[in-house]
Order: C-alpha cells, then sequence, then structure tokens
C-alpha cells in the first residue's frame, strides 16, 4: 500500500468518527436537483463567435465543461484531492463551501488559421477540451 493510500484511509477513517452538528430543523430544506460532479457537453462554433473570419479549421469543436456537486462523503471515482476530502467534512461541521466540481484532465485544440494574408499557422492549443471533470 502506498503513502498516499495509507493517507487517504487514514483520513478517511478520521472522516467516520466526525460528529455532525443539529443543523436549524425550523429551516425548511431546498428542493434541488441533486446532480454529482460530471462532465457536460459544451459545443464552440467559431462562427458564432465572428471567429470563423480568421480560423479555417476546425469550424468548432467539442469544448465541454464541468458542473454538478461535490457533496460528503465524495466518490473516489470522482478524483478528489486530499483537500477536497477535509473541505467536505468541514461543510457538514462548520457551513464551509463544498470543494468545486473542475476539469480535472484537458486535451488540446488543433487550430489552422489566416494569421495575415501570407501567413497561414497551425497550431496547438493546450487544454481547450475538458476529457475529465473531479471535486477539487
Amino acid at each position: 500500500m502506498s503513502d498516499k493510500d495509507k493517507d487517504e484511509e487514514e483520513v478517511e477513517n478520521k472522516i467516520k468518527h466526525v460528529k455532525r452538528i443539529k443543523r436549524n430543523s425550523s429551516v425548511a430544506p431546498k428542493a434541488v436537483n441533486y446532480q454529482s460532479c460530471q462532465k457536460k457537453s459544451l459545443i464552440v462554433n467559431f462562427s458564432d463567435l465572428g471567429w470563423n473570419q480568421w480560423i479555417i479549421e476546425p469550424q468548432g469543436f467539442q469544448a465541454d465543461y464541468c458542473t454538478g456537486k461535490c457533496s460528503f462523503p465524495i466518490s473516489k471515482g470522482l478524483s478528489p484531492s486530499s483537500h477536497a476530502y477535509l473541505q467536505s467534512v468541514m461543510y457538514l461541521l462548520s457551513g464551509t463551501p463544498n470543494p468545486c466540481c473542475v476539469p480535472d484532465s484537458y486535451s488540446p485544440l488543433r487550430v489552422l488559421y489566416q494569421e495575415s494574408i501570407h501567413v497561414t499557422v497551425l497550431r496547438y492549443f493546450h487544454e481547450m477540451k475538458v476529457e475529465s471533470c473531479a471535486c477539487k
């Protein structure tokens, strides 16, 4: 077992023993459509941005975005950091905001564009397409 696995197991064991603070029961809970952290579709069309005059290819791309809740306990499938585990416990104790659902990995976008009348450029723009999301 690696040191990281041991640390995560220790944090999880401590989290199990945390006492919950009773919240004010006179406040009615809000109706929430609970959705855990996940990647959603976002298609960027360069003509919608007015960029089609200088971008030759692609005409658009699948950018995607991350959305959803990172509530306690955070699923290991959401690749939470140790800090995110701790922050979710602090949310239960003190109302600290929950960790956020954010991009965890990206892929580049290859763009062919017109830099000037006589110069055409092929460039890779890093971190343009969301590949996965995580609670951080």
